[in-house]
C-alpha cells in the first residue's frame, strides 16, 4: 500500500510531430480537464465522443480534428 500520493516517475515521448500534436490538442481542451495529456493523446487517437464529455466547443473540436489530420499526415 502506497504511504503517499506522488507522480509516476516515466514520461512517454513521441515521435517530435505528435508530440506538437498532441501539445496542440492540450491547448483546444478546456483548461480545468484533468490529465489533459492523457486525454489530448485518447482525442488523437480517436476518441471524439470524449470530446463530448468534457464539453469541448465545436469550433475548437473542428480544431482538433484539424491538427489530428496534419499529424497523421505528417506520420503517415
Amino acid at each position: 500500500m502506497l504511504d503517499q500520493v506522488r507522480p509516476g516517475e516515466i514520461a512517454i515521448r513521441y515521435a517530435p510531430a505528435i508530440e506538437t500534436a498532441i501539445a496542440d490538442i492540450e491547448r483546444l481542451l478546456p483548461q480545468d480537464t484533468p490529465c489533459a495529456r492523457g486525454k489530448a493523446i485518447m482525442v488523437l487517437s480517436g476518441a471524439d465522443d470524449l470530446l463530448d464529455r468534457l464539453h469541448v466547443p465545436a469550433a475548437e473540436q473542428a480544431a482538433i480534428r484539424t491538427v489530428r489530420s496534419q499529424a497523421a499526415a505528417e506520420v503517415g
